[in-house]
């Protein structure tokens, strides 16, 4: 009888690049593919625009609706056969947020509202509304890396999540969530007009049909995994007792439990290798506080790539940078992109974030036109401001959005693309995303991202 070396997480290391693996993007009522469908095609983004909410109640009610849907779409996919697969049940998914800034809050206002946020017993909290909502994911659960964090953009966000994946290496997968919108504020303590939106009272907003150029209500959560990070939980799901039992029911139906730990075997078969271990020698990580069974870890390998990303490069901005100072940081940061892994496959496609009260989109057009004259990245139908083709701004949720709406586009395109966000002070990160393989993508449900 045979050992195995590996029923132990990898050292943690640097992660060059993730799998996107779910896509949950709500833009006020519309999801990502369609998103994706009517930005490609550079439609109005307020095309088949319902009616307004006409009041904070509703407009709350909607959000939960939204918010609901979008978790639900980062942790399904649609195999091949057309069916819908789900994430990993039973398992806390190791989940991090961001939220727009509270002005309105004391401390300890704000730390009862992130326990209530956080909370699987109260319909405002996000696991809640996750497996007891209209997401109706029973099954699964949330493990919060944190409190949520405030920020105007998201970049803080994303750059914790690299963070994480290098230095956990235990981390197999992480949910990546952010919200922005009139819901959001409002809950957060009272309303307050972006920049540029006058001193219109937000119950005026919400009794008119949207304008171009104002706040959106934003859902956006998404799965990134890395598989490696999860091999020795395949060699442990051999020995694992699966704790799913059916149930069935006078009216013919049959029902089943969720997939979890339910005991151990000592002894495991592999092809004509027999291997053998003892529940003392798997010690609870911070990320994996119990081993998953084979339908479990099946669930993880079943979910799809939809895009790699890349680890982003950060143009850093200093107080007091010059205007060229600033183009010389975010070139150097787009040239080590575009001459190192996008050298043999250059980016099509362009989606960024910048405000419109800045000169930040003038900055990234003499950028790209700098480090790549040739690659039209700018031009209509190549380049896409986030907040034009959306309709307007996207707060705390514009880093989300930009690689969320980038994903899709990536895998209809097969072709790699540019994710970019200007609109922190402190500088500017730049994400590269590339496809899987033609080979992988016909393996797959032609559109594995679920509508």
């Amino acid at each position: 009888m045979a050992t195995r070396n590996r029923y132990h997480p990898a050292a943690a290391s640097p992660a060059k690049f993730l799998h996107v693996s779910g896509v949950g993007l709500r833009v006020d009522h519309v999801p990502a593919g369609p998103l994706w469908e009517r930005v490609g095609r550079l439609a109005s983004p307020d095309e088949e625009a319902p009616d307004p909410p006409r009041t904070l109640d509703e407009c709350l009610t909607k959000a939960r609706l939204f918010r609901s849907a979008a978790l639900r779409a980062a942790l399904t996919h649609r195999p091949k056969n057309g069916e819908r697969g789900r994430f990993v049940e039973g398992y806390p998914i190791p989940t991090t947020v961001a939220l727009p800034p509270s002005k309105q809050m004391d401390a300890a206002a704000l730390s009862q509202w992130k326990r209530t946020y956080q909370s699987d017993e109260s319909q405002s909290g996000l696991p809640w509304q996750l497996h007891d909502g209209p997401a109706g994911m029973a099954f699964h659960d949330l493990r919060f890396k944190g409190s949520p964090r405030f920020e105007a953009a998201g970049i803080d966000l994303w750059r914790s999540a690299f963070n994480a994946f290098d230095t956990q290496g235990d981390l197999n997968s992480l949910l990546v969530w952010a919200e922005d919108g009139y819901a959001a504020r409002s809950d957060l303590g009272g309303w307050e007009n972006p920049k540029g939106q006058g001193g219109e009272s937000l119950e005026d907003i919400l009794a008119r049909p949207k304008r171009a150029g104002q706040l959106r209500d934003t859902f956006s959560g998404l799965l990134l995994t890395r598989p490696d990070a999860a091999e020795w939980l395949r060699e442990w799901s051999l020995h694992v007792v699966d704790a799913s039992e059916e149930s069935h029911f006078p009216n013919g139906v049959v029902g089943r439990g969720r997939h979890g730990f339910g005991g151990l075997r000592t002894q495991a078969h592999e092809g004509r290798v027999t291997f053998g271990t003892s529940l003392g020698a798997f010690t609870p990580t911070p990320n994996v506080p119990a081993l998953w069974s084979r339908p479990q870890y099946e669930q993880y390998a079943m979910m799809p790539t939809l895009a790699l990303l890349l680890k982003p490069e950060f143009a850093r901005f200093g107080d007091g940078m010059s205007a060229d100072q600033k183009a010389d940081a975010l070139e150097g940061a787009l040239k080590a992109l575009l001459d190192g892994p996008l050298r043999k496959q250059p980016p099509k496609r362009l989606f960024y974030s910048a405000a419109s009260d800045g000169d930040d989109i003038a900055l990234l057009a003499r950028c790209v036109a700098k480090v790549a004259p040739q690659s039209g990245l700018m031009n209509l139908g190549a380049g896409f401001r986030l907040e034009q083709c959306l309709g307007g701004e996207l707060g705390a949720a514009s880093m989300n959005a930009a690689i969320g709406l980038a994903s899709i586009a990536v895998w209809e395109s097969g072709e790699p693309a540019l994710a970019i966000n200007l609109r922190d002070p402190r500088g500017a990160l730049v994400f590269v995303l590339f496809p899987p393989s033609a080979e992988y993508r016909k393996s797959m449900n032609a559109r594995p991202y679920v509508i």
